[in-house]
């Protein structure tokens, strides 16, 4: 009797570590998932930045409103 009542003791705990398991691989994709995003939105900001930087900031650019226009819809 005794070996059934830790048998049945063990058979639940094992449930429950495979329930938490199961619980932080679903959190630890979805800090995967949203880790993928945040890369994705530092990789398009970086190109921005650079465009931003490679653009001729100087009196004789050629078309001020258009270029204002562009980074105040942005």
């Amino acid at each position: 009797m005794l070996l059934q009542e830790e048998y049945a003791a063990i058979k639940k705990q094992y449930a429950n570590v495979l329930d938490n398991s199961k619980w932080r691989r679903h959190y630890l994709n979805s800090l995967y998932d949203y880790m993928q995003d945040c890369e994705k939105e530092v990789a398009y900001m970086r190109e921005e930045q650079n465009k931003i930087l490679k653009q001729d900031w100087s009196d004789q650019m050629a078309d001020h409103a258009d270029i204002r226009r562009q980074y105040e819809v942005s």
